[in-house]
């Protein structure tokens, strides 16, 4: 595990849904189920069991609203910047989808062929570890603009090109600190 995802407290039960998703799409994922825990003793437990990074997942209106990084660090983490998302489609929901498991394989970031995406893809990449293996097959992580205003995070299994995790639409990103 590398990147522990876990829910804001009180979160909906597609949100957990979303979480679990993206814990099933990747080896560098682990979901974890926060309970009342605050976000120090989140942290801690994240540091404990060699986490270098956190996905915090906030609910609005019973779906997954934003996704804020978090990089752990003794004593204090910090935050990396946080994703705005539009609307997100469960695994349950998508129709051309990977029928094996990949939560064995590793992820790969794909950088995206649209220019303007660059900023997007520097704080995806800062918010995944820095040693990720590139082996196939793999996970392959990709941003792609879908319309002329709306841009999809995808998690596609790289040897059959299927989706294999959830589906995210973003509405906006923000960097918290840039270093």
């Amino acid at each position: 595990m590398r990147v522990l995802v876990c829910t804001s407290l009180r979160p909906s039960p597609r949100t957990r849904t979303f979480c679990r998703d993206l814990g099933a799409s990747s080896s560098i994922f682990q979901y974890y189920v926060r309970g009342k825990s605050n976000i120090l003793s989140l942290m801690s437990y994240a540091y404990m069991n060699g986490a270098q990074k956190v996905w915090l997942v906030s609910s609005r209106h019973g779906n997954p609203g934003t996704i804020t990084f978090y990089e752990v660090r003794s004593p204090y983490p910090t935050i990396i910047g946080s994703i705005i998302i539009k609307g997100v489609t469960l695994r349950r929901e998508l129709g051309n989808l990977y029928p094996k498991s990949t939560r064995m394989r590793p992820l790969t970031l794909i950088p995206p062929k649209d220019d303007s995406l660059k900023d997007l893809h520097s704080l995806i990449k800062r918010s995944l570890p820095d040693d990720i293996p590139s082996k196939t097959p793999c996970t392959q992580l990709c941003i792609v603009r879908s319309a002329e205003t709306s841009v999809e995070l995808l998690f596609i299994e790289s040897q059959t090109g299927l989706l294999c995790g959830p589906k995210i639409s973003l509405s906006d990103y923000i960097w918290e600190k840039r270093s």
